[in-house]
Parts: structure tokens; sequence; C-alpha cells
């Protein structure tokens, strides 16, 4: 027993000589590492630049290469060391970093959250406001290149509702849309009884757009159909009318399908009641 009480007294010295070793900002960043709070933050702010990457203009281009500067390893740990420092004494870092289960480690864990993630963001605010500036440029570029772009017109035919294979479009289709010069196939892969429900719903930049869900029988009809015309239109036919012929990029399974196009609320909404009738 008297051995035991021994090795661990020297255990208990070693690890103290150690941890007394360390500066305060060495284990400032070894709390932020163990915690998840470096990687956190730096996931966060690579997902933000990175989605805003292909889309920016070349001054908000160069304005993401330095706030990428800014997120480096060393800078975002200074940083995010000095939001600790502001929200905890020394002693109170020396207990988080030995005794994470300890009463201050649980302070740290349960109740310093919020306490601590105020701080961070008054460290972190300028690169977040720069970011939101980014963003909100993005999106208005984005709305001006759908709203000035031509959309699809419905076009009435003579055909039954449903989903149909496009088998001759003009060579400027891709870029004009224009469904008055697409000629539809006979019969329709998709009929209406293959459709399992249809609602009204809206697409990112809140504009009326149609859910339908397919049956089990009517998505795997969608997925054969979707599979042999990828890089080609499909064409949808409700109410007499050619509302819509998307590209397919690639094989929907899910059943799931968007028809999109200048709908007021109120006609998505008649639209949607008439292709989920029986």
């Amino acid at each position: 027993m008297k051995k035991i009480n021994a090795l661990l007294q020297i255990s208990l010295i070693l690890f103290s000589l150690i941890c007394f070793g360390q500066s305060k900002e060495q284990k400032i960043e070894n709390i932020l590492n163990s915690t998840g709070i470096l990687e956190g933050y730096q996931s966060i702010f690579e997902y933000q630049i990175n989605s805003l990457k292909n889309n920016t203009n070349k001054e908000d281009s160069i304005k993401l290469i330095e706030i990428e500067k800014k997120i480096a390893d060393g800078e975002i740990t200074k940083r995010l060391s000095k939001a600790c420092s502001e929200t905890f004494s020394d002693k109170e870092i020396d207990d988080i970093y030995i005794f994470l289960n300890s009463e201050t480690g649980k302070k740290f864990v349960e109740n310093s959250a919020e306490v601590l993630n105020d701080k961070i963001q008054e460290n972190l605010k300028d690169i977040h406001d720069e970011i939101a500036i980014i963003s909100d440029n993005v999106r208005y570029n984005i709305q001006e290149k759908q709203e000035n772009s031509k959309t699809e017109e419905p076009v009435p035919t003579d055909k039954e509702d449903g989903f149909y294979e496009v088998i001759s479009y003009s060579e400027d289709y891709f870029a004009a849309h224009r469904l008055d010069e697409i000629v539809l196939a006979d019969q329709p892969s998709i009929v209406k009884s293959d459709i399992l429900s249809a609602q009204r719903s809206f697409d990112q930049l809140q504009r009326s757009t149609i859910e339908i869900q397919l049956t089990k029988e009517g998505a795997e009809k969608f997925k054969n159909l979707t599979e042999k015309n990828v890089g080609k239109p499909i064409a949808m036919v409700f109410g007499k009318k050619i509302l819509s012929a998307p590209i397919v990029n690639e094989p929907i399974p899910n059943g799931k399908v968007q028809i999109s196009g200048n709908f007021s609320i109120r006609e998505a909404d008649e639209l949607a009641e008439e292709i989920g009738k029986k």
C-alpha cells in the first residue's frame, strides 16, 4: 500500500512539473484544441469562404484571400486565446487545463460557454462582418442574374398531363429555354397516377414552386427517365401546358420533383391542387 501511495505521489509531482512547465499561452491552446473550439471555428470559416469563392467578383475574391490570412492557424489561435484570457483568470485557466472535470472545469463546459462565446464573437467580429458583406454581394449577384435571365414561358399543348421525354430541341435551348421549340414524345413516361402528392413551396429566392412526390412505382419510372436523359431536357405537362423542361444533371432516385416558373402564390396553389388530383 505504501508503494502504491508513493507511486501516486511521484506521478502527481511529475504531472504538476509538466503542467507548471508550460506557459499560459500553451495551456490555453491545449484547452482550445482539447475542447474542439479551435477546429470548430476554423471549419465554420473555411466552409463559409469555400461556399462563396465561385460566385464572387474580382474585388470580393481579393477580400476573401485577406480573410483567409486572418484565419490561418496561428492568427485564429491568437484571437481565440485572447477571448479565453478575457473570460478566465490565470488560476481558472490552470484549473481548466489540469482538472477539466473539476468544479472549475464544469464551469467552463456548462456555465461559461455562453460568456466565452460572446468574447470570441467580439474578437472575430471583423471577419464575420467582412464575410457577411461578401455573402450579401453574392446573393445580390445571383438574384440579379436570375432576374435578367430568360425564363420559361408555358406553352399550350394537346398532350395529357405527365412528364415527357424531349425528342427534339433547338441548338440554343440550353441558353434560351424556349419551350415552343421542343418536341415531346408521343406518350408520357410519368402519368398522373404516378403522383402521390403535390404542394406549393418556395425556392432559395423565395419564388413560388411546386413540389411533387411520386409513388414508389413513379419514383422508379422517374429514375429510369432521368438516367436515360442526363444532359438533356425532360418536359412537364399539366393543364394542357408545357410548364417546364429542365436539363437533367444527374439521375434522380428519390421521386421528388420541383416545378419552377413565373407562378404567383395563387397560381402555384391552384396548379398544385390540379396536379395532386386523382
